[in-house]
């Protein structure tokens, strides 16, 4: 059968019913999969829960100590790591630039695990929110909280819930309130390789008062 066959078969509705039933069965497997090797609160690899969380929360720690400059150091950094979890523990690389600490300090005041929870369940909260925008038909929303990007975001630890909130919400407020977007664009800077397009699509659109704004908003 021919694939514009197959999806004429098929409306909107039942695909997406399909998806998401095929990302439950992912989850499944993959939650399965991946409990059955860990020894909480390490991973079968030695890392942590939410393994890039880490570098998230020591950051913050940092923060809250007044001296995050010491982690830009890669042996310094891992030693202290080492200190904290074992000599054993896989080696991690800081590599965030300062300003992520403004929005991730308060993070340092609780435990690891602690932490890595309520950075979940907040990020979480955020993206489905801007991602779902109106949307009410349960299959839908279900696909929106069990997609593969979303299970990988959640075990890796990423900031991924985050950075896609503000990036969707600066390209839905784009025309209407540009200098609002601008901000969004300005703090996304927070992950460098996520805007390397965005100022050029914000030229060849005319966004002037949107760059302006996001130029205003990234620290230097």
């Amino acid at each position: 059968m021919a694939l514009s066959e197959l999806y004429k078969k098929f409306s909107a509705d039942d695909l997406y019913t399909k998806l998401t039933v095929a990302a439950v069965a992912f989850t499944v497997v993959f939650e399965l999969g991946y409990f059955s090797q860990t020894k909480p609160p390490y991973d079968a690899l030695g890392y942590l829960i939410g393994r890039d969380f880490v570098n998230t929360w020591m950051g913050a720690r940092a923060a809250l100590a007044g001296n995050p400059q010491p982690w830009f150091d890669f042996t310094t950094y891992n030693a202290a790591l080492q200190s904290l979890f074992g000599s054993a523990f896989p080696e991690h690389n800081w590599s965030y630039p300062p300003h992520l600490l403004l929005f991730t300090w308060p993070f340092g005041f609780l435990p690891y695990l602690a932490a890595y929870a309520l950075w979940c369940v907040i990020g979480f909260a955020l993206y489905m929110r801007v991602a779902a925008g109106g949307e009410r038909r349960i299959e839908r929303l279900v696909m929106f909280a069990i997609s593969p990007a979303v299970i990988i975001n959640i075990f890796a630890g990423q900031n991924g819930f985050f950075t896609s909130a503000m990036l969707i919400s600066g390209l839905s407020l784009l025309d209407r309130r540009p200098v609002l977007a601008g901000i969004l664009f300005g703090l996304l800077t927070m992950k460098p390789q996520l805007g390397l397009l965005l100022p050029l699509m914000l030229a060849l659109t005319g966004h002037w008062r949107c760059i302006a704004s996001a130029a205003a908003t990234a620290p230097r």
